[in-house]
């Protein structure tokens, strides 16, 4: 049965990944990821909706292989180079540099969650912003407000509209100014510009109307006889 200090011997089986060699040496110091704990050599990750566990062996080879195993499967948890892999088998290109090449919801996943830790390094966030900003980038993504996100080597760099107030602390999305279109048409008729992101069916409108307005000007005048007779008198 495994102790803190078994996760010691683990860096020396992580083949110099420096991101698991500091998962490991936290670990030794009873210092695990957010959702884990360790107690009489079990290794326990709970959340509100679920609790799993893992039965951790002494030996430090084995050991390393059954906890990276366990990071994974049950919170996405890994190195830039496991990440790449994982890609790489999913069949997406581990040099994605748009978001369309990342097709799977669990890719994504990862990408944001990566994302998210880099905020909370960056601002110092607590796990209640934390959540804040995913609940934000959640939202978003389901009402597709986000006009870009920009990524680079699959990690994203910047989701274009959402920005953060240092000063209340709270994520926020503040869509980006656009520049204005040129003019590409001038509607004689009514003596309005468009812009090319006017709808085809107002343009069809507009000539339809010129159309018929040209009929009505050239339609010859009537006068009383010019009327029809009526069939029956009145």
């Amino acid at each position: 049965m495994a102790t803190l200090a078994s996760f010691s011997a683990c860096v020396e089986h992580v083949d110099g990944n420096p991101y698991w060699e500091e998962i490991f040496k936290s670990a030794a110091q009873n210092s695990f990821p957010p959702c884990y704990s360790f107690r009489d050599g079990t290794l326990t990750y709970r959340t509100k909706r679920k609790t799993v566990t893992l039965a951790c062996p002494d030996d430090p080879e084995a050991l390393t292989v059954l906890v990276q195993t366990f990071f994974k499967q049950t919170s996405g948890l890994m190195s830039d180079e496991d990440r790449n892999s994982y890609w790489t088998k999913q069949g997406v290109s581990d040099v994605a540099n748009k978001w369309t090449q990342v097709k799977t919801q669990s890719q994504r996943k990862l990408m944001i969650e990566k994302y998210i830790k880099a905020r909370t390094l960056e601002h110092a966030l607590t796990p209640v912003e934390q959540r804040q900003l995913k609940q934000t980038i959640a939202l978003g993504m389901c009402l597709q407000a986000f006009p870009k996100i920009n990524i680079n080597n699959g990690c994203i760099l910047e989701i274009e509209g959402l920005l953060f107030n240092t000063t209340t602390r709270v994520f926020y999305y503040n869509k980006p100014t656009t520049k204005d279109r040129k003019p590409v048409s001038v509607d004689v008729a009514v003596g309005e510009e468009h812009n090319s992101d006017v709808a085809a069916w107002v343009r069809a409108w507009l000539r339809f109307l010129r159309l018929v307005g040209s009929h009505v000007d050239n339609a010859p005048s009537s006068t009383a006889t010019d009327l029809p007779t009526p069939l029956f008198a009145t």
